[in-house]
């Protein structure tokens, strides 16, 4: 039977998809209950007929049908959802993407034909923005290279992803960073901490956040009440109940007058003023009112928004180029799983940048 499931994994073809032209962005939408894509003028490009569908990374989008994932490709090809659980297809300097898949209870990483790279060995399994992927076994975590080759041993109680060559690690009940020989650079001594981005890492300190520079010295003093990534040249921080967002020097370059924040994407970042959500540049001048009661980043010109009446995309100067009335509410799963992918696809922008 394993056998069976695993071919039937590999790549067909849709009957009758009208994909873009190389080079184009489609878009998920959700309607009468199923999941399709948009091009982006708005015009339909293939009819909603999935469970659930997520931005496209490397070529390939997520897909659901039933409680099974899988994956579509641009020009039409399937990799046949089979998967109890998946991740992102992500590439690193010209090479083939691979993604994380679970089957059989178990995670390893697939290539772009359905192939296995890594055996589905492990209990947890993390995009590969680059060339070390994250998994878990016998409940520690370590790292292993593209083609499965062990590189650290697992023996981490958590940790992510490298970014800037550096990977977050915990040990002891403190944050720490290890590099590419899997050497400690930084010695784990955090309350808490995220990867890092734009070469500033976030970290807590007695329940109070800051930043730190790729040497682990502070970049930014732990004084905010919560903090979250740079992303372009700034950082969302919270002081006395209100978002604003700080320079690398840690200045308030944009007034903490927000009730919430999202990091910047594209030059714009979701602001929410009054109990709505608009977007703002990074001069803080808003560029898109706040009227709506969920906005999500922006990704190749295009953000998805809720009005309360109505899922929407815009475009950069608000107009909406895609629209559809409340038939029936997103699922949950589905929707922070586009808030997942959407953070993904920065922090691999993000890496792939700082790669250069």
């Amino acid at each position: 039977m394993k056998r069976i499931i695993l071919a039937a994994a590999f790549l067909i073809f849709l009957a009758a998809p009208a994909f873009p032209e190389k080079g184009q962005t489609i878009y998920p939408v959700f309607q009468n209950g199923k999941w399709g894509y948009i091009g982006q003028t708005g015009t339909v490009v293939l009819e909603p007929s999935f469970d659930g569908a997520w931005h496209f990374t490397s070529g390939f989008g997520l897909i659901r049908k039933g409680d099974k994932y899988g994956y579509l490709k641009l020009d039409g090809s399937i990799i046949q959802p089979v998967y109890e659980d998946a991740g992102l297809f992500f590439g690193s300097d010209g090479g083939e993407a691979i993604a994380p898949v679970k089957l059989n209870g178990k995670w390893g990483y697939i290539n772009e034909s359905g192939g296995w790279v890594v055996k589905p060995i492990y209990e947890e399994a993390g995009n590969c923005y680059r060339d070390l992927a994250l998994v878990k076994l016998n409940g520690k975590y370590g790292f292993v290279y593209r083609n499965g080759k062990p590189a650290f041993e697992p023996k981490y109680d958590e940790a992510c992803a490298f970014s800037e060559n550096l990977g977050l690690v915990k040990m002891n009940g403190k944050y720490g960073w290890i590099d590419r020989k899997g050497e400690i650079r930084i010695t784990p001594k955090f309350d808490w901490a995220s990867s890092f981005s734009r070469r500033k890492a976030l970290v807590s300190v007695s329940g109070r956040y800051g930043y730190i520079n790729l040497d682990g010295s502070i970049a930014v003093k732990p004084v905010f009440e919560a903090a979250q990534d740079y992303s372009g040249n700034l950082a969302a921080v919270r002081q006395d109940g209100k978002w604003g967002f700080i320079d690398f020097t840690g200045r308030l370059a944009v007034k903490n007058d927000y009730d919430d924040a999202q990091f910047f994407s594209e030059g714009l970042a979701a602001v929410k003023l009054g109990g709505k959500w608009g977007y703002i540049n990074e001069k803080g001048e808003e560029v898109v009112p706040a009227k709506y009661v969920d906005a999500y980043p922006f990704y190749k010109g295009l953000a998805w928004v809720d009005d309360g009446e109505s899922y929407s995309y815009i475009n950069r100067k608000g107009e909406t180029v895609w629209t559809m009335k409340y038939l029936s509410e997103i699922p949950q799963d589905v929707s922070k799983r586009i808030e997942d992918t959407l953070s993904a696809i920065g922090a691999y922008d993000r890496e792939q940048e700082e790669a250069k």
